[in-house]
Protein backbone atom coordinates (compact mmCIF):
# COMPACT_ATOMS: atom_id res chain seq x y z
CA UNK A 1 0.00 0.00 0.00
CA UNK A 2 0.98 3.58 -0.88
CA UNK A 3 0.77 5.91 2.04
CA UNK A 4 -1.50 8.83 1.54
CA UNK A 5 -2.44 7.97 -2.25
CA UNK A 6 -5.51 7.90 -3.19
CA UNK A 7 -5.47 4.14 -5.53
CA UNK A 8 -7.98 4.22 -8.86
CA UNK A 9 -8.73 0.09 -9.12
CA UNK A 10 -8.61 0.39 -12.83
CA UNK A 11 -5.88 -2.56 -13.45
CA UNK A 12 -6.79 -5.70 -15.08
CA UNK A 13 -4.88 -8.92 -14.00
CA UNK A 14 -4.57 -11.23 -17.27
CA UNK A 15 -3.33 -14.69 -15.26
CA UNK A 16 -3.38 -17.46 -18.18
CA UNK A 17 -2.90 -20.91 -16.80
CA UNK A 18 -3.04 -24.48 -17.79
CA UNK A 19 -2.76 -27.48 -15.34
CA UNK A 20 -1.22 -25.40 -11.63
CA UNK A 21 -4.53 -26.08 -9.80
CA UNK A 22 -1.76 -26.68 -6.69
CA UNK A 23 -0.73 -23.68 -7.40
CA UNK A 24 -3.52 -20.85 -7.50
CA UNK A 25 -4.18 -20.61 -3.60
CA UNK A 26 -0.85 -19.55 -3.42
CA UNK A 27 -0.23 -16.82 -6.19
CA UNK A 28 -3.81 -15.29 -6.38
CA UNK A 29 -3.98 -13.52 -2.72
CA UNK A 30 -0.75 -11.46 -3.95
CA UNK A 31 -2.58 -9.88 -7.03
CA UNK A 32 -5.21 -8.25 -4.73
CA UNK A 33 -3.93 -5.17 -4.38
CA UNK A 34 -5.21 -1.26 -3.90
CA UNK A 35 -5.47 -0.52 -7.72
CA UNK A 36 -6.93 -4.04 -9.10
CA UNK A 37 -10.28 -3.99 -10.67
CA UNK A 38 -10.27 -7.24 -11.34
CA UNK A 39 -8.14 -10.64 -12.00
CA UNK A 40 -8.65 -12.70 -15.10
CA UNK A 41 -7.62 -15.97 -14.85
CA UNK A 42 -7.86 -18.01 -18.49
CA UNK A 43 -8.04 -21.66 -17.79
CA UNK A 44 -6.37 -23.02 -20.80
CA UNK A 45 -7.96 -26.32 -21.69
CA UNK A 46 -6.64 -27.82 -18.07
CA UNK A 47 -7.50 -31.46 -17.45
CA UNK A 48 -7.05 -30.81 -13.22
CA UNK A 49 -8.95 -29.54 -10.89
CA UNK A 50 -8.42 -25.55 -12.11
CA UNK A 51 -12.11 -25.19 -12.10
CA UNK A 52 -13.35 -26.20 -9.18
CA UNK A 53 -9.89 -23.95 -7.53
CA UNK A 54 -11.29 -21.19 -9.41
CA UNK A 55 -14.58 -21.23 -8.11
CA UNK A 56 -13.24 -21.68 -4.28
CA UNK A 57 -11.05 -18.33 -5.01
CA UNK A 58 -14.11 -16.57 -7.15
CA UNK A 59 -16.28 -17.13 -3.71
CA UNK A 60 -13.05 -15.57 -1.70
CA UNK A 61 -12.29 -12.90 -3.95
CA UNK A 62 -15.31 -11.10 -5.64
CA UNK A 63 -12.56 -9.39 -8.14
CA UNK A 64 -11.64 -12.73 -9.66
CA UNK A 65 -13.07 -13.86 -12.66
CA UNK A 66 -11.77 -16.90 -15.11
CA UNK A 67 -12.62 -17.76 -18.93
CA UNK A 68 -11.73 -21.43 -20.27
CA UNK A 69 -10.66 -22.65 -23.13
CA UNK A 70 -12.16 -25.32 -24.93
CA UNK A 71 -8.97 -27.20 -25.45
CA UNK A 72 -5.04 -26.11 -24.95
CA UNK A 73 -4.64 -22.69 -27.01
CA UNK A 74 -1.29 -21.23 -25.21
CA UNK A 75 -0.66 -18.70 -23.29
CA UNK A 76 -0.60 -16.11 -26.31
CA UNK A 77 -4.05 -17.01 -27.19
CA UNK A 78 -5.18 -17.05 -23.76
CA UNK A 79 -3.62 -13.29 -23.12
CA UNK A 80 -5.26 -12.35 -25.96
CA UNK A 81 -8.40 -13.11 -25.29
CA UNK A 82 -8.04 -12.27 -21.39
CA UNK A 83 -7.15 -8.76 -22.54
CA UNK A 84 -10.06 -8.42 -24.47
CA UNK A 85 -12.60 -8.79 -21.74
CA UNK A 86 -10.58 -6.99 -19.08
CA UNK A 87 -12.82 -4.04 -18.14
CA UNK A 88 -9.45 -1.83 -16.63
CA UNK A 89 -7.42 0.92 -18.09
CA UNK A 90 -4.36 -0.90 -17.73
CA UNK A 91 -3.45 -4.32 -18.02
CA UNK A 92 -0.98 -6.51 -16.13
CA UNK A 93 0.21 -9.81 -17.11
CA UNK A 94 0.71 -11.85 -14.09
CA UNK A 95 1.29 -15.64 -14.52
CA UNK A 96 0.44 -18.77 -12.56
CA UNK A 97 3.66 -19.96 -10.76
CA UNK A 98 4.89 -16.66 -9.72
CA UNK A 99 3.40 -13.86 -6.61
CA UNK A 100 3.95 -10.33 -7.26
CA UNK A 101 5.40 -8.51 -3.75
CA UNK A 102 3.38 -6.26 -1.65
CA UNK A 103 2.52 -3.06 -3.64
CA UNK A 104 3.88 -3.99 -6.66
CA UNK A 105 1.30 -3.34 -9.12
CA UNK A 106 0.59 0.02 -7.13
CA UNK A 107 3.94 0.99 -7.95
CA UNK A 108 3.92 0.27 -11.30
CA UNK A 109 0.22 2.06 -11.73
CA UNK A 110 1.49 5.16 -10.90
CA UNK A 111 4.54 5.07 -12.68
CA UNK A 112 2.51 4.02 -16.26
CA UNK A 113 -0.37 7.43 -15.50
CA UNK A 114 2.46 9.30 -15.47
CA UNK A 115 4.56 8.14 -18.20
CA UNK A 116 1.76 7.77 -21.26
CA UNK A 117 2.24 5.60 -24.16
CA UNK A 118 4.76 2.79 -22.23
CA UNK A 119 5.29 -0.55 -21.39
CA UNK A 120 6.85 -0.91 -17.55
CA UNK A 121 8.06 -4.27 -16.50
CA UNK A 122 8.90 -5.81 -12.87
CA UNK A 123 11.44 -7.37 -11.38
CA UNK A 124 11.65 -10.89 -11.61
CA UNK A 125 13.42 -13.19 -9.93
CA UNK A 126 13.11 -17.35 -9.14
CA UNK A 127 12.96 -19.04 -5.59
CA UNK A 128 15.45 -21.72 -4.58
CA UNK A 129 13.88 -25.25 -2.77
CA UNK A 130 14.64 -23.47 0.31
CA UNK A 131 14.07 -19.77 0.13
CA UNK A 132 11.46 -18.12 1.57
CA UNK A 133 10.00 -14.84 -0.87
CA UNK A 134 12.20 -12.25 1.69
CA UNK A 135 15.46 -14.58 1.08
CA UNK A 136 14.99 -14.29 -2.78
CA UNK A 137 14.91 -10.78 -2.47
CA UNK A 138 17.88 -9.99 -0.33
CA UNK A 139 19.98 -12.75 -2.22
CA UNK A 140 19.46 -10.82 -6.18
CA UNK A 141 21.00 -7.60 -4.68
CA UNK A 142 23.16 -6.91 -8.17
CA UNK A 143 23.06 -3.12 -9.15
CA UNK A 144 22.05 -2.45 -12.55
CA UNK A 145 23.72 1.08 -13.79
CA UNK A 146 22.71 1.22 -17.39
CA UNK A 147 20.31 -0.97 -20.33
CA UNK A 148 23.12 -2.71 -21.18
CA UNK A 149 23.49 -4.14 -17.27
CA UNK A 150 19.68 -5.95 -17.86
CA UNK A 151 19.23 -6.74 -22.25
CA UNK A 152 21.79 -8.62 -23.88
CA UNK A 153 21.58 -7.88 -27.55
CA UNK A 154 22.40 -10.84 -28.93
CA UNK A 155 21.03 -13.71 -27.11
CA UNK A 156 18.16 -11.44 -25.90
CA UNK A 157 18.46 -12.55 -22.35
CA UNK A 158 16.91 -10.11 -19.53
CA UNK A 159 18.77 -9.60 -16.62
CA UNK A 160 15.92 -8.44 -14.66
CA UNK A 161 17.11 -9.90 -10.86
CA UNK A 162 18.88 -7.01 -10.54
CA UNK A 163 17.91 -3.54 -8.77
CA UNK A 164 18.26 0.24 -9.91
CA UNK A 165 17.93 3.28 -8.06
CA UNK A 166 15.55 4.54 -10.89
CA UNK A 167 13.28 3.16 -13.45
CA UNK A 168 15.51 2.40 -16.78
CA UNK A 169 14.51 2.47 -20.61
CA UNK A 170 15.01 -0.90 -22.17
CA UNK A 171 14.25 -1.74 -25.67
CA UNK A 172 12.46 -5.32 -24.37
CA UNK A 173 11.76 -7.03 -21.22
CA UNK A 174 10.31 -9.86 -20.02
CA UNK A 175 6.26 -10.92 -19.36
CA UNK A 176 5.28 -9.14 -15.50
CA UNK A 177 4.50 -5.83 -17.89
CA UNK A 178 1.90 -3.35 -17.27
CA UNK A 179 0.67 -1.50 -20.07
CA UNK A 180 -2.57 0.67 -21.15
CA UNK A 181 -5.34 -1.53 -22.60
CA UNK A 182 -5.59 0.49 -25.46
CA UNK A 183 -2.17 0.68 -26.69
CA UNK A 184 -2.36 -3.41 -25.68
CA UNK A 185 -5.21 -4.22 -28.11
CA UNK A 186 -3.09 -2.38 -31.06
CA UNK A 187 -0.44 -4.68 -31.02
CA UNK A 188 -1.13 -8.09 -29.10
CA UNK A 189 0.38 -11.08 -28.90
CA UNK A 190 1.62 -12.81 -31.78
CA UNK A 191 -0.40 -16.97 -31.43
CA UNK A 192 1.88 -18.01 -33.95
CA UNK A 193 4.73 -19.14 -31.64
CA UNK A 194 4.32 -23.40 -31.06
CA UNK A 195 4.58 -25.12 -28.04
CA UNK A 196 5.65 -23.73 -24.30
CA UNK A 197 6.99 -21.00 -26.30
CA UNK A 198 9.34 -18.61 -26.04
CA UNK A 199 10.51 -15.37 -27.74
CA UNK A 200 6.72 -14.09 -27.71
CA UNK A 201 7.44 -11.53 -25.18
CA UNK A 202 10.55 -10.54 -26.81
CA UNK A 203 8.56 -10.41 -30.21
CA UNK A 204 5.95 -8.04 -28.84
CA UNK A 205 8.14 -5.86 -27.45
CA UNK A 206 10.01 -4.67 -30.48
CA UNK A 207 6.43 -4.07 -32.24
CA UNK A 208 5.42 -1.91 -29.41
CA UNK A 209 8.64 -0.03 -29.64
CA UNK A 210 8.07 -0.02 -33.56
CA UNK A 211 4.77 1.68 -32.85
CA UNK A 212 6.12 4.37 -30.83
CA UNK A 213 6.01 2.81 -27.60
CA UNK A 214 8.98 3.29 -24.17
CA UNK A 215 9.66 0.49 -22.61
CA UNK A 216 10.92 0.66 -18.85
CA UNK A 217 12.47 -1.39 -16.29
CA UNK A 218 10.79 -0.83 -12.65
CA UNK A 219 12.89 -2.96 -10.24
CA UNK A 220 11.30 -1.76 -7.19
CA UNK A 221 8.32 -3.95 -7.65
CA UNK A 222 8.88 -7.67 -8.07
CA UNK A 223 7.13 -10.64 -9.37
CA UNK A 224 8.97 -13.95 -7.46
CA UNK A 225 8.39 -17.40 -9.80
CA UNK A 226 7.81 -20.50 -7.76
CA UNK A 227 10.82 -22.86 -7.35
CA UNK A 228 10.54 -25.46 -10.27
CA UNK A 229 10.11 -28.24 -7.65
CA UNK A 230 6.66 -27.04 -6.56
CA UNK A 231 5.48 -25.21 -10.02
CA UNK A 232 5.06 -28.52 -11.99
CA UNK A 233 2.24 -28.65 -14.72
CA UNK A 234 2.15 -26.05 -17.26
CA UNK A 235 4.61 -26.46 -20.18
CA UNK A 236 7.62 -27.89 -18.17
CA UNK A 237 5.77 -31.69 -18.72
CA UNK A 238 7.94 -32.89 -21.84
CA UNK A 239 11.59 -31.76 -22.40
CA UNK A 240 12.42 -32.72 -25.83
CA UNK A 241 8.81 -31.13 -27.44
CA UNK A 242 10.12 -27.57 -25.27
CA UNK A 243 13.49 -27.94 -26.73
CA UNK A 244 12.01 -28.47 -30.29
CA UNK A 245 9.24 -25.66 -30.14
CA UNK A 246 12.42 -23.58 -28.84
CA UNK A 247 14.50 -23.92 -31.82
CA UNK A 248 11.15 -23.55 -33.75
CA UNK A 249 10.35 -20.00 -31.93
CA UNK A 250 13.96 -18.51 -32.20
CA UNK A 251 13.60 -18.91 -36.10
CA UNK A 252 10.34 -17.55 -36.22
CA UNK A 253 11.46 -14.95 -33.84
CA UNK A 254 14.45 -13.59 -36.21
CA UNK A 255 12.45 -13.81 -39.42
CA UNK A 256 9.39 -11.75 -38.15
CA UNK A 257 11.70 -9.01 -36.22
CA UNK A 258 15.10 -9.22 -38.41
CA UNK A 259 14.55 -5.41 -39.90
CA UNK A 260 14.16 -4.17 -36.56
CA UNK A 261 16.73 -5.95 -34.37
CA UNK A 262 19.39 -4.64 -36.67
CA UNK A 263 17.84 -0.95 -36.43
CA UNK A 264 17.97 -1.44 -32.59
CA UNK A 265 21.01 -3.24 -32.59
CA UNK A 266 23.39 -3.36 -35.47
CA UNK A 267 23.51 -5.89 -38.83
CA UNK A 268 25.65 -8.15 -37.00
CA UNK A 269 22.98 -8.70 -33.88
CA UNK A 270 20.69 -11.30 -35.83
CA UNK A 271 23.40 -13.12 -36.92
CA UNK A 272 25.38 -13.54 -33.60
CA UNK A 273 21.70 -14.27 -32.06
CA UNK A 274 21.35 -17.18 -33.99
CA UNK A 275 24.77 -18.20 -33.41
CA UNK A 276 24.38 -17.61 -29.91
CA UNK A 277 21.12 -19.76 -29.45
CA UNK A 278 21.73 -22.46 -31.76
CA UNK A 279 25.08 -23.32 -30.15
CA UNK A 280 23.46 -22.81 -26.82
CA UNK A 281 20.89 -24.52 -27.82
CA UNK A 282 22.88 -28.02 -29.51
CA UNK A 283 25.38 -27.75 -26.25
CA UNK A 284 22.23 -28.33 -23.81
CA UNK A 285 20.59 -31.17 -25.90
CA UNK A 286 23.81 -32.68 -26.14
CA UNK A 287 24.46 -32.64 -22.43
CA UNK A 288 20.82 -34.03 -21.77
CA UNK A 289 20.30 -36.68 -24.51
CA UNK A 290 23.89 -37.76 -25.64
CA UNK A 291 25.44 -38.80 -22.21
Amino acid sequence: MLVGVLMAKDVSVIIPSFNRAHLLELIIPSYVQDCVLEIIVVDDGSTDSTVEVLNYLARKYSILKYIINDKNMKQMYSKNIGAAAAKGTYLYFGDDDSFVTEGALNLLRLFIENNKRCIVAARALYMKPDESSEQCLLSNCVIARNASDLVNPYTFEHHFYKISDAPIEVLSCQACIMIDKCSFLDIRFYEGFIGSCQREETDFMLRARAAGMKIYYYSSACQINLPRILASGGSWSSPIKREFSLFVNHSLFLFRNWSQIINDYGYLAPLAHFLAIYVMKLRNVCRKYLK
